[in-house]
């Protein structure tokens, strides 16, 4: 994160007063006037930038003086920042890469996170495939089993200062339930541990990242009702199917977001005939356009199955 700032951007935050970043306060600067209308015009210059910020960036200022604020309480450079940030259902997201440096240079721990990975890995490292989503976008994808992840995980641990003994943290691979980044297929160990350092501060150092959020964090859930009210005048038989209702399990709000290249994964992931049909019933929920890329793949992954159990029977 060494994007460098030009010579106005400098000159800019040089001439803000007091002790600079390391001694920033935020409810401090919202009523210093001199110090809020620097950081208001170094958004603006900010925000005219091409190349160094992302395009969900460029234009606006309001956004460009949010990310500076953040950088300034984290002693970053607020362009490095911004390029490690995405939009997810409107809401300013940071990549998992961004809030693992935060943790190792602000929590109160005496030595950076430790890390130690256990279970037999070389199941799934190294297994991947490159594959192509519906619009011909090559990507890599798991090339493994799911029972090939039981067992795998991560170990995460620091002490903080004025403790004797670490705080420890365990983290599954099977827990990793929203996977976003393609990363976790050629990457998977480094997924998991930057994973595992995030929840490693929400739970113990929860000040540090308050209010940050990485993209798998922001993803839409649906709400469900859980009790929902009959109607006065409903029949007898609405009523009974009401309490049903009522005395079913609870339904976790935490499943999987049904996104496209989910679809794609799983179709181009499955095994068999009856796997494939499987992924029909979630496809339903995708939009018309995603639904027709998803039923090309779905077609020519069906014209691959076919013609390998053919093949198979041809040679038995």
């Amino acid at each position: 994160m060494s994007i460098q700032l030009s010579d106005q951007e400098m000159s800019i935050l040089g001439a803000m007063p007091g002790p600079a970043p390391c001694g920033f306060d935020v409810s401090t600067m919202m009523f210093d006037p001199d110090l809020m209308g620097r950081l208001e015009r170094f958004a603006e210059l900010m925000a005219t930038g091409k190349s160094t910020i992302p395009a969900h960036l460029r234009g606006s200022p309001g956004d460009c003086l949010a990310i500076t604020i953040q950088s300034m309480q984290w002693r970053m450079n607020p362009h490095a920042v911004a390029q490690k940030t995405h939009v997810v259902n409107g809401t300013l997201g940071y990549e998992a890469q961004l809030v693992n440096a935060v943790v190792t240079a602000m929590a109160p721990t005496k030595d950076r996170i430790n890390y130690e990975w256990f279970g037999d890995w070389h199941k799934v490292i190294g297994k991947f495939a490159t594959r192509q989503n519906g619009s011909g976008k090559s990507y890599q994808a798991p090339n493994w089993k799911p029972e090939d992840e039981q067992g795998l995980g991560v170990r995460a641990w620091a002490t903080l200062k004025g403790e004797d003994e670490p705080r420890v943290l365990e983290l599954l691979l099977t827990q990793a339930q929203v996977r976003n980044s393609t990363l976790w297929a050629s990457d998977p160990k480094q997924q998991l541990a930057y994973l595992a350092v995030k929840r490693w501060a929400r739970l113990h150092t929860p000040d540090v990242i308050m209010g940050v959020y990485t993209p798998d964090e922001l993803e839409p859930v649906e709400e469900k009702s859980i009790n929902p009210t009959p109607a006065k005048n409903s029949s007898r038989t609405e009523r009974l199917r009401s309490k049903l209702t009522a005395d079913a399990p609870m339904v976790s709000d935490e499943e999987e977001t049904v996104t496209l290249d989910g679809i794609l994964l799983k179709i181009e992931h499955a095994q068999s005939e009856r796997e494939l049909n499987e992924v029909v019933a979630d496809a339903k929920h995708l939009k018309n356009t995603e639904q027709t890329k998803a039923r090309k793949a779905y077609k020519e992954q069906l014209i691959k199955l076919r013609a390998l159990e053919s093949s198979e029977q041809d040679l038995n």
